[in-house]
């Protein structure tokens, strides 16, 4: 379950602080399918996921780029407490999802009267703005394998007793081609080579990781 310390921005609040924030949550069920909300929608707040997964996704001339897959132990929109600016992402459920919410209206009027607290949110979101900062440049500096090796490598749970890793989400090659911006083409080509290496299996779109996979391609 998902606690208000384990969200960046408030990681550096007291007890007391967070004790008052918990009080104004808001439980939140979403079906399977249904979006929380849409790219352009106004920000009214953050959620806390606290069962179920959330794919997080831009589109573009009909065409999904997946942000980031967000499950259990994850926040969505945090950053909406601070800023008046519209979502930048849409956000659905990939099953059925339990959340808590908390609104924007309910943090401003808390803040307002917690003034004290203000100088310790702003640290944290500074360390947050410049860990997403660094994340970004990594990423565009990477190349294409670089970016599947990635998500591969995030994607598979711990390794078993035979050093293998599964991936439990079944992946199309387009799923993948989503993920790092590139083609199902190029992602068809990737998957192959690591396949004839001996990298990973893959069986009824479920992939495999049978040992580490390259640095290079």
């Amino acid at each position: 379950m998902t606690t208000l310390s384990q969200v960046e921005l408030f990681s550096g609040l007291p007890a007391e602080a967070l004790e008052q924030l918990r009080g104004l949550l808001k439980r939140q069920r979403l079906l399977a399918g249904e979006n929380l909300f849409s790219e352009g929608d106004e920000a009214t707040g953050l959620y806390l996921i606290q069962k179920g997964r959330l794919k997080v996704y831009v589109a573009q001339d009909h065409k999904e780029f997946i942000l980031n897959i967000q499950q259990a132990g994850d926040a969505v929109g945090e950053l909406s407490l601070l800023d008046g600016e519209p979502r930048s992402a849409t956000v659905m459920a990939m099953e059925n999802t339990d959340l808590l919410f908390l609104s924007k209206d309910d943090f401003t009027r808390w803040l307002e009267n917690e003034p004290k607290m203000a100088q310790r949110l702003i640290s944290s979101l500074t360390q947050h703005i410049r860990r997403m900062t660094d994340k970004i440049r990594g990423l565009a500096l990477q190349d294409v394998y670089s970016r599947v090796r990635h998500v591969l490598e995030g994607m598979a749970g711990p390794a078993d007793t035979d050093g293998l890793r599964y991936i439990a989400d079944r992946l199309t090659q387009q799923d993948i081609a989503d993920r790092v911006g590139s083609s199902r083409e190029m992602i068809a080509r990737i998957l192959k080579e690591l396949v004839m290496g001996e990298y990973i299996s893959v069986e009824n779109r479920h992939v495999t990781l049978l040992k580490k996979l390259p640095e290079r391609f």
